[in-house]
């Protein structure tokens, strides 16, 4: 299944140090793959908030931040999880809001999202 080769290789990403290897991360797809899991319906909880924290962690480079800003639907699920605003599901717990919004800082602080388009 697609949470069995996400759910190690997420695991892999987080134990990276994001400063020394946020461009071979995003090069090799791994910022993409973090953002994939944030909205994937078949992701689980723990796998959504190991994701979350991880581009958490991985924002703290501007490389890391750029390429988040610039994976489609990244930004409007990071403000999704933010503002649990689906009734639908269930309220993700505090840590992935926490890391949620820690990302939107770091977002901001780099220059914010450039190429968002609504």
């Amino acid at each position: 299944s697609e949470e069995a080769v996400h759910k190690p290789a997420m695991t892999l990403l987080a134990q990276l140090d994001p400063q020394d290897n946020a461009s071979a991360i995003a090069d090799k797809g791994g910022i993409a793959l973090l953002c994939e899991t944030l909205s994937s319906s078949s992701a689980t909880e723990a796998s959504r908030l190991q994701a979350v924290q991880t581009i958490a962690s991985l924002c703290a480079s501007a490389v890391s931040a750029v390429a988040v800003a610039d994976t489609p639907g990244a930004v409007d699920a990071l403000i999704g999880i933010i503002a649990s605003a689906s009734p639908s599901t269930t309220t993700p717990p505090l840590e992935a809001r926490a890391a949620a919004l820690t990302t939107i800082a770091s977002l901001s602080a780099q220059g914010g999202p450039h190429h968002q388009k609504k």
